[in-house]
């Protein structure tokens, strides 16, 4: 299994190695800059949960939560020796 440090790195391996797509737009608030940067739906859930500081980002819908868990879940799976 591959080692993942970091959470970029964690949602390349997400769309690498399992094809989900980072597609949807976070917004990265450091004080007064801000980036803008494409992720995938469970790092986005992560990420708004993590930072609820933030109020930069569109809240996620339960549809949404849903679709992540059973993303995580699948892989999860597929990770079973």
């Amino acid at each position: 299994m591959t080692q993942i440090y970091g959470l970029e790195e964690f949602d390349n391996y997400l769309k690498s190695d399992y094809g989900l797509a980072q597609d949807i737009e976070y917004v990265f608030v450091k004080g007064a800059k801000t980036n803008k940067f494409n992720v995938t739906l469970p790092t986005y859930i992560r990420n708004l949960i993590h930072h609820p500081e933030n109020g930069q980002n569109k809240k996620f819908t339960q549809t949404e939560l849903e679709r992540s868990i059973k993303y995580l879940l699948k892989i999860r799976k597929a990770l079973k020796p």
